[in-house]
Formats: structure tokens, sequence, C-alpha cells
């Protein structure tokens, strides 16, 4: 099983919240969210944006540290970027 971290559950969680409202997407799962980021993923490395994303995930190697995505960021910033969450009370 994946060894992770409550950082990174709850950017998953964070992720969640983000999308649960919106029409369709009501009783989408946390394992759905995280489906659909490997799918994302998966498809970007057999794009031509694979060195980018190896760039990335090397660059989160060396930080271990999780990131919300951000366009406007070099790789190395968004490595460097620690997901803060507030605790969430239970059923949410």
């Amino acid at each position: 099983a994946p060894d992770l971290t409550n950082e990174e559950i709850n950017f998953i969680h964070k992720l969640w919240l983000n999308v649960r409202n919106e029409r369709g997407l009501e009783d989408i799962r946390h394992k759905q969210i995280v489906i659909a980021a490997l799918v994302r993923l998966a498809d970007e490395l057999h794009l031509e944006r694979r060195q980018q994303v190896l760039d990335f995930l090397r660059t989160l190697k060396k930080g271990e540290k999780t990131q919300p995505p951000d366009k406007h960021s070099s790789d190395e910033e968004k490595a460097e970027t620690v997901v803060r969450t507030e605790t969430l009370p239970d059923g949410q």
C-alpha cells in the first residue's frame, strides 16, 4: 500500500472538496480523484510533456513534498510548495 502522509491525504481531500459540488460529481469518491490524476499522469508520460513530467517527478523526489498544480510556477517552485491544509470536521 502507498505510504501517504497526512499532508498528501489532505491534498487528495482538498481536490475532492473542490469538485464534489459540481453537477454530476456530487457522489465522486476520493479514489476516483486519485485515479483521474494517475490517468492524466500516464497520458502526459506518453505525450510531448514527458520530459517536463519526468523533471517534475525528479524535483518532487528530491524534496519529497506534495504540491498543488500551478501552471505559472517552475517545476522547482512547484516541488518546494507544501500544501497547507486545515483540519476538517469528520464526514467531509
